[in-house]
């Protein structure tokens, strides 16, 4: 077996831990989601979950299934290496979107909890309501803006992706094309 063969089945292998791993964490995350917020008898904790773990857990659950889009992709349409692609530029590229939210919400998300934690530990009670709900706003306004801006730069590169193979007949402003590139 070659070096390429070894990648091609070790990538599949990850892909397959990364599903599994990323199932596993949206079953526990919903499951502690759902206990919480339907305050259900099973959930046995002194107190109850902050409003910005409860807003992390969300996140993690929503963008990681939005993630599992892209890796069951990678796992549908896998072939070893020496046999003709199954991908397709467009379908990677929709999928892989996902993927990059994932990536670049995530983040934004560990940030926003981790700033409300040591608020809440410095400050105590005089970290009212409105603060964290000013936190929470301030995250989502982030992670808004991140997505639609990478959004919108993916969007706008995509035509540049989807020619470079091929070959255009590029007329300067002003000029007449010529009739040997086909132009009338």
């Amino acid at each position: 077996m070659t070096s390429r063969e070894y990648l091609s089945y070790l990538n599949y292998c990850e892909t397959i831990v990364t599903v599994s791993l990323q199932i596993v964490s949206i079953i526990l995350m919903s499951n502690l989601l759902y206990c919480s917020l339907t305050k259900s008898r099973i959930f046995v904790v002194r107190s109850k979950l902050s409003k910005s773990l409860l807003f992390y857990l969300f996140g993690h659950v929503t963008f990681s299934s939005l993630f599992l889009v892209y890796n069951f992709y990678l796992l549908i349409f896998w072939r070893p290496h020496g046999m003709p692609e199954a991908f397709t530029p467009m379908g990677l590229f929709w999928t892989g979107l996902t993927c990059v939210y994932f990536v670049i919400v995530g983040p934004v998300l560990v940030l926003q909890l981790t700033v409300d934690r040591s608020l809440t530990l410095a400050l105590g009670h005089r970290y009212s309501t409105l603060a964290q709900r000013s936190m929470m706003g301030l995250a989502l306004l982030i992670m808004f803006i991140t997505s639609i801006g990478v959004t919108i730069v993916a969007i706008l590169e995509l035509p540049l992706e989807m020619e470079k193979g091929k070959k255009r007949n590029v007329t300067p402003i002003g000029e007449r094309a010529s009739p040997s590139l086909g132009a009338a």
